[in-house]
């Protein structure tokens, strides 16, 4: 009973009492060897007779391979389901920190994978996010910066060559790492995420020591690592591209309010200009008005004053000016003004100021019969004829 360890013990009296009761049994149990290690055995026995003696006969068959190939293939079983959930992860997922915190979480959760983790950093491999899973993230503070402000060694030769890194005994080869701790049992699986020559960081793993060497295990696991690299890749375009986007649009609304700031500026200034022509026509009105009525008459009578020759000279020199000084803008006069006489126009302006018809005889030195001559010719004129319009009224208002 020595070679069989203490648990197992009860198979074998089970197996005895099966033998004897039924001839023959079978079962699976552990064998211990003189070293003390235990090998899975396979335990066949049946009752003889030797000599008319009962005996039991027992052979076992050594199932440490097929153990090993079992527990192999359930390893790679869970491996293989945790990247599907991975892959499934990568096709939706659009923010990175959401990403690798999902990635690590769909690690372990398959028990393909003990621990995981991941850090990104810049172009500076300053570390700008991290994430983890089956072990604490605040345990990672070191995966960014260690002592003396360098990277942990595994993560250290991972960023500075292509390729996986394989550590057979993190405990032993890692000893002054903060997370060499919680590598008990476990080997450790590095690789640096890389696409189109940028890194964006580092995954890491644990996984029993037992399957840390298998050629499989090691392709899938840089396969993932490849996927995610190329993951990160597109969301980061696809960020620089929203930010793009988001900067052309921005770019246009200011040109829209710059564009919207110059028509209200241009409609000022039309507005400006139309006013200072419109200002420009008034005070050319005005003193084309004013030398009609207040210049014109006066030359008038100054020539039929008797002047002598070189008097006379000098009215005609004024009066030659002052029809030069008022050609360029006599055409802008306003309609209502057009065609009036001299006369008229002083009769107008005292009419506008309030004369009375004796008023404007007695300072145009004409007859008062004169001065309702002049009074009628303006209401034709300006289109007030047999109307009730008064005269003074509308003379005020043009």
């Amino acid at each position: 009973l020595g070679v069989v360890p203490p648990r197992d013990r009860g198979l074998l009296k089970r197996m005895i009492q099966g033998v004897l009761k039924e001839g023959s049994h079978q079962t699976e149990m552990a064998i211990r060897t003189k070293q003390g290690n235990e090998i899975p055995f396979f335990v066949s026995a049946l009752e003889v007779q030797i000599d008319d003696a009962p005996y039991i006969l027992g052979t076992g068959v050594d199932l440490t391979l097929r153990k090993r190939a079992e527990k192999r293939i359930q390893h790679l079983n869970a491996v293989l389901s945790a990247l599907l959930k991975v892959h499934e992860l990568i096709t939706r997922e659009t923010d990175q920190s959401r990403l690798i915190e999902g990635i690590c979480q769909n690690l372990i959760e398959t028990r393909g994978y003990n621990y995981a983790w991941i850090a990104l950093f810049d172009h500076q491999r300053e570390v700008k996010d991290v994430a983890a899973a089956g072990m604490a993230v605040a345990s990672l503070q070191n995966i960014a910066r260690s002592n003396e402000g360098k990277w942990t060694r595994c993560a250290d030769r991972a960023l500075r060559r292509p390729g996986l890194l394989v550590t057979t005994n993190p405990q032993q080869a890692c000893g002054d790492c903060l997370l060499a701790h919680t590598y008990s049992n476990q080997g450790a699986m590095t690789m640096r995420m890389e696409y189109a020559g940028k890194q964006y960081g580092i995954l890491s793993a644990a996984i029993p020591e037992d399957f840390i060497e298998d050629a499989v295990e090691q392709s899938l696991f840089v396969e993932i690592t490849g996927e995610i690299a190329l993951a990160l890749h597109t969301i980061e375009l696809a960020d620089e591209r929203g930010r793009s986007a988001q900067a052309l649009k921005e770019r246009q609304l200011e040109l829209e309010d710059k564009t919207k700031s110059l028509e209200e500026v241009n409609t000022a200034l039309k507005v400006l200009l139309k006013r200072r022509e419109e200002d420009k026509t008034e005070l050319e009105e005005k003193v084309l008005i004013n030398i009609k009525e207040l210049i014109d008459p006066y030359l008038e009578k100054l020539k039929a004053t008797g002047l002598n020759r070189a008097q006379s000279t000098y009215v005609d020199i004024m009066d030659s000016n002052l029809n030069d000084i008022t050609s360029g803008f006599s055409k802008k006069l306003s309609p209502q003004y057009m065609g009036c006489s001299p006369a008229e126009l002083q009769v107008a302006n005292l009419v506008r100021q309030g004369r009375t018809t004796k008023e404007i005889a007695e300072v145009l030195n004409v007859s008062s019969r004169t001065v309702e001559f002049h009074r009628k010719n303006l209401r034709t004129k300006l289109g007030l004829k047999n109307t009730k319009i008064n005269l003074r009224t509308h003379l005020s208002l043009i």
